[in-house]
């Protein structure tokens, strides 16, 4: 036998009896086996996180919020930290709300940033991270605008899911509320959801069924009988609508729209 092949021959048997080591490794605690779990993934530094909400209306609504920094003038805001099993300190303004989740209602603030600071107090993981102190502070803020500068306000091009191909435009309107004795920008025009009628219209007369990103509408009152939610990307460009309309005989037709700003 010669010396080559001899070579070959222990090359072939030390690579088998790694490959055989490698598969019998079967140790979570060991890095260097397969199935080997860090004892600190999904674990973390103690952290302030601050998630700011705004309310689409009061009573009967009052479990539907989108998250934002930016909100309408008038509106219920929700403050909340998704630590659990925390210490919580709030500032906002001369307040200190000690609170994991709270709301407060801002009116009159139209044009101003408002600022918020969360410190978060908690039992550190020190096995994962020996230098963490378990406390963090973090501070944000966020603009009250004018009841009437929401940004949902447009005119979009889409089509339904069912039916990608067959676009149409829809469009979403402020307009005066006649039954408000303050005034205008308490009502929305929305028109065309229904696809086949674009001289129809659908209106709200409850300004506070409007956030700055979204429309509610849970009545079955209009031309159309529109019932759902209308949502607006963060970027302002596309919308996202999910409803149903009435038609007839007690039976309804689901609809999601997706489309993108044209106006």
């Amino acid at each position: 036998m010669n010396k080559p092949f001899l070579l070959f021959f222990f090359l072939l048997l030390v690579v088998l009896s790694c490959t055989r080591c490698k598969e019998e490794c079967d140790d979570p605690t060991n890095p260097d086996c397969p199935n080997y779990v860090d004892p600190c993934a999904g674990h973390s530094e103690v952290t302030a996180i601050i998630e700011i909400a705004e309310q689409a209306a009061p009573f009967f609504y009052s479990q539907i919020f989108e998250a934002t920094d930016i909100v309408i003038d008038g509106k219920n805001v929700r403050f909340r930290c998704p630590v659990e099993n925390a210490q919580y300190t709030w500032i906002l303004g001369t307040e200190t709300i000690h609170d994991q989740e709270f709301m407060r209602y801002f009116s009159g603030y139209a044009g101003q940033n408002i600022s918020v600071t969360l410190i978060v107090q908690k039992e550190p993981d020190l096995a994962c991270f020996p230098n963490d102190d378990g406390i963090d502070t973090l501070t944000t803020s966020f603009y009250v605008i004018d009841k009437c500068e929401p940004s949902i306000e447009g005119v979009f091009r889409g089509a339904w899911d069912e039916l990608p191909t067959d676009s149409f435009n829809v469009s979403i309107l402020a307009a005066p509320d006649w039954d408000d004795p303050d005034g205008v920008c308490n009502g929305f025009y929305i028109s065309n959801f229904s696809k086949n009628n674009p001289d129809s219209i659908d209106v709200s007369y409850y300004g506070w069924r409007t956030n700055y990103k979204a429309y509610i509408n849970t009545d079955l009152a209009s031309v159309d009988s529109f019932n759902g939610y209308l949502f607006l990307s963060q970027d302002k460009q596309h919308l996202r609508a999910e409803y149903k309309l009435y038609i007839g005989n007690g039976e309804f037709a689901p609809h999601v729209f997706r489309g993108y700003r044209i106006n």
